[in-house]
């Protein structure tokens, strides 16, 4: 798993057998690599070959030949056809006869290679040696021998060998393969499979970096984590529990070390960060130079680079620290504290302190304050768990508790959070802070994609304190209608929300009625009372902080998208996006992101919209947010559906559901089932689009969807009917369209409403149909759909036989195709422009220049043109600057620029087309 390039090498290795072209690898790498897994799978794919393998074992090392012996079992019968001279010593050396005199070494590795060479003419060879660095000397020298002359032989040699101790193997001129760990995305793949379930992408990261992606120690520290924790309910433990096999491959190495290189290494294990200066002071408390830590270097377990000293793997490190002692590890603490300041050494303290402190949990709790105040939520969370384990006085542990959670959770950390809102409930019988911690449990469910569950706990929460706190009984019911509207359901998510206002209105709290508002306009919105939901959202918005009320900012922001108010909506979202880059908040940014991808989408920015997307599902995989990874996934799978991108389309709404939970999120349905019918739609299977929106209108009207921009399937079920050659169905779904369209009174469903008739009307009637779409859509700019209503009536004109009043429609729905990259809609406007007289197909273009970006190039580009530095955009996008630098200097090489200067004048002046 995870291992192409040397599955490639060695399948090369042996497929060159084939070709009478021997060869010698050496693979090297630290215990528990998977260099093993890696002659496994040679001796699978050399089925065909007569295979030969040889482990070193270190306590047969001193016996002569015994790996030789171990290799060459399957062959003895051959060796009396050896020449005399060598089969005598190669038996002398198996000890397989007496003997009459010594046998010669030259002779036996001659020996060696005469059997092997003379077997191969048979069927090819292959030989693998395992732990290498365990070899009795005599068998290492043979195989030695061996390996260097098989080039015109089909044998094939395999070594494994550790990193670090003297090899008694002589690899000088022999292949070499350096295994290193696996990457994060195959290291979730293994935890699953050992598991036998999904493991949260957080999880899997944190174990990817904690072990560095060696193979042994992810399954030594997964089968001692229990379920809990690998499902991310309980947090992880620090360090790890590595496993006994684990640790004895690594202290292998410390064990011959100084007890002073010992001492100097568990400073630098416990130090953070670990810089020179303070290693130096923390080593001369202890009374060592820092020359102690010189064997260690020496043998290749630490690295040092400039002023920072660092484990040359992680895992050595957390055998480094199991090793120690708890005095050795106080010792180590203290001398760390007196050679650092501030939180720094207030952190050593913490970390050294062995029982209950109030002094020193206070002092934690205001480290946490300061932490926080600088955007550092997730360490403050940590910090702030830690006085509440320090901290004696019981009235401050469970406020702690609640505060660590929420900054946790700000952070994406659930694990953390819903570990320690456990912890909180275990703490208090009071009411009202039991109702707090329900309120950030249920945030934490929303998130984990168990919308109902999140909303069950939410209202019992509220109704259980309804009578003696209505404002947070209100508060409880706002946040229970996201989970509601997460499965669809307006009807009931109107009902809880009017609640809510209710009570926050008999509360007399501003703030919480405010908020319970907004959840009421956005019920409005999706159910399509677009002039009650303006009404609230107005008397709503004002004392809104794009901070503290970030989440229910982006609320206010999609309303208005969804009300066609895209400059307003657009100004709101970079506010929230603004901050949340600030703040660090991944829980707030990855949704924000995915309703400004919807406004660029609808205003027919479609590289932006494809970039904030993207941007927003890697940061929803960081911060497991299956919510908003499965909303990112239907956007961008909407984008790749009008692109006629089938198979990524499959991909994206796999990927959705795979993250909606074991129940799935009934709004997401529709989103999902609005994508199928447009792909299907666009590839012309409108059969196949009319199976997949019929259910989707079904959902709709059940629930109280109403409002025909949140997704707009409607027209694409009328228009599957018709180009279905069904048009009495067709005028059904229209009425329907028709009515939703007229109740909301906005621009695009109407316009769209009117192309609908235009495509059923008869030649009198359809150019007023087709001229009111036009004008609706010159009210609320939607350029996809504009030329779908173009292409709709160049068609209607076209069929009428009209073609020369066809052409311009169809130029005109051709350009914005070709610009928005929706190809099949593209071919269809030339084929048809083409029938009517018009250019030829191949007018069609199948890249734009913007296209040629990746998202993140794009963000890169767009950053910079705002007028960021590269830091400032590295911060902004959370990235390296070298990777900030290498994007840009893509941007400027695939758009033919060579400034910053350029690149902002080029994107004004696409942004200028745009419009």
């Amino acid at each position: 798993m995870g291992r192409d390039e040397p599955r490639r090498r060695i399948t090369a290795l042996i497929d060159g057998l084939n070709q009478t072209r021997g060869s010698a690898l050496v693979i090297f790498g630290e215990p528990g690599i998977g260099k093993t897994a890696l002659l496994e799978y040679a001796g699978h794919a050399a089925k065909h070959c007569t295979l030969l393998r040889a482990t070193g074992l270190e306590s047969e090392s001193e016996l002569p030949f015994v790996a030789l012996g171990d290799a060459l079992r399957p062959l003895l019968p051959r060796i009396a056809k050896l020449p005399a001279p060598q089969a005598e010593a190669l038996r002398t050396a198996l000890v397989l006869d007496a003997g009459e005199r010594p046998a010669a070494l030259f002779t036996i590795c001659m020996a060696t290679l005469t059997l092997l060479t003379d077997t191969a003419e048979e069927r090819p060879v292959v030989l693998l040696v395992d732990d290498v660095q365990w070899l009795d000397p005599a068998s290492a020298v043979v195989f030695s021998f061996v390996s260097r002359r098989l080039a015109n032989d089909p044998v094939a040699v395999l070594f494994t060998l550790r990193d670090g101790p003297a090899s008694p193997l002589d690899t000088r001129g022999l292949d070499r393969l350096q295994l290193s760990g696996l990457d994060a995305e195959h290291t979730g793949r293994l935890v699953e499979q050992l598991c036998g379930w999904a493991v949260p992408p957080a999880i899997a990261s944190r174990l990817w970096r904690a072990t560095g992606g060696n193979p042994l120690a992810i399954r030594e520290v997964t089968a001692r984590l229990d379920k809990s924790q690998l499902r991310g309910l309980r947090p992880l433990p620090d360090p790890l529990p590595l496993g006994p096999d684990l640790v004895q491959a690594f202290t292998d190495h410390l064990q011959p070390m100084p007890m002073s290189t010992r001492t100097a290494l568990l400073v630098l294990a416990l130090a953070t960060p670990p810089e020179l200066p303070v290693l130096l002071g923390a080593l001369e408390r202890l009374g060592l130079p820092l020359t102690a830590l010189d064997p260690a270097e020496e043998a290749g377990l630490i690295v040092t680079e400039g002023q920072h000293v660092r484990f040359f793997h992680p895992v050595i490190r957390s055998a480094v620290e199991m090793a120690a002692t708890g005095t050795a590890r106080r010792r180590a603490y203290y001398a760390l504290i007196g050679a650092s300041e501030g939180d720094t050494a207030l952190s050593y303290r913490a970390a050294a302190a062995t029982g209950p402190d109030e002094r020193l949990a206070g002092e934690l709790e205001a480290a946490a304050q300061r932490m926080r105040d600088r955007s550092g939520l997730a360490t403050a969370a940590r910090v702030m768990h830690r006085a509440a384990e320090l901290g004696t006085n019981p009235e401050r542990r469970t406020p702690r508790l609640l505060q660590a959670a929420t900054d946790a959770l700000n952070a994406g950390y659930l694990d953390e959070a819903t570990a320690w809102l456990d912890e909180a409930r275990a703490a208090t019988t009071d009411p009202c802070t039991l109702a707090d911690i329900d309120m950030l449990r249920g945030r934490a469910l929303a998130i984990r994609a168990t919308p109902d569950l999140a909303q069950r706990v939410l209202t019992s929460a509220a109704q259980a304190v309804e009578a003696t706190d209505p404002g947070r009984a209100a508060h409880l019911l706002c946040e229970a209608t996201l989970p509601i509207f997460t499965e669809g359901r307006i009807l009931v998510a109107e009902e809880t929300s009017r609640r809510a206002v209710r009570l926050a209105t008999v509360a007399a709290d501003p703030r919480v009625l405010n908020r319970a508002k907004v959840v009421l306009a956005q019920a409005h919105v999706l159910g399509g009372n677009v002039a009650a939901a303006r009404s609230v959202l107005a008397a709503a918005t004002s004392v809104l902080s794009p901070v503290e009320d970030a989440l229910v900012q982006s609320m206010v922001g999609i309303c208005h998208c969804w009300l066609e108010e895209y400059d307003q909506a657009r100004r709101i979202l970079d506010g929230v996006i603004d901050s949340a880059q600030h703040n660090g908040r991944l829980g707030v940014l990855a949704p924000a992101l995915n309703y400004r991808s919807e406004i660029a989408r609808c205003t027919g920015n479609w590289a932006q919209a494809y970039a904030d997307a993207e941007q927003a599902l890697r940061l929803a995989r960081e911060s497991w947010s299956p919510m908003a990874l499965s909303l990112s996934a239907v956007l961008l799978a909407r984008l790749d559906a009008a692109r006629g991108q089938a198979a990524l389309v499959t991909e994206r709404l796999g990927q959705a559901a795979k993250n909606s939970g074991p129940q799935g999120m009934g709004g997401l349905r529709i989103w999902e089932g609005g994508v199928r019918g447009l792909l299907h739609l666009a590839i012309g299977a409108p059969e196949q689009a009319i199976g997949t929106l019929e259910p989707i209108r079904k959902f709709a009207r059940q629930h109280g969807l109403g409002n025909p921009n949140i997704v707009l399937w409607e027209p694409d079920l009328v228009e599957a009917y018709w180009r279905a050659g069904r048009p009495g169905e067709a005028a059904e779904r229209l009425a329907e369209l028709d009515a939703s369209a007229k109740a909301t009174g906005l621009p695009t469903p109407q316009a769209v409403a009117q192309r609908c008739h235009g495509m059923l009307a008869g030649r009198s009637e359809m150019d007023s149909h087709f001229a009111a779409a036009a004008a609706l859509h010159l009210s609320a700019p939607n350029p996809f759909e504009q030329a779908r209503t173009a292409l709709c009536h160049g068609e209607a004109l076209r069929r009428h036989r009209h073609p020369a009043s066809a052409r311009p429609l169809l130029h005109e729905a051709l350009a914005t195709f070709n610009r928005l990259g929706a190809l099949p809609f593209a071919r269809r406007a030339a084929a048809e422009l083409a029938a009517a007289g018009g250019q030829p197909v191949d007018t069609i273009r199948e890249e734009s220049p913007l296209r040629q970006l990746t998202p993140q190039e794009l963000q890169v580009a767009t950053a910079v043109a705002r007028g960021l530095s590269n830091p400032e955009v590295a911060a902004t996008l959370f990235i390296s600057r070298k990777t900030v630098e290498a994007h840009l200097s893509s941007v400027y090489r695939k758009l033919e620029l060579s400034s910053r200067t350029q690149l902002v004048r080029y994107l004004v002046r696409v942004e200028t087309d745009m419009a």
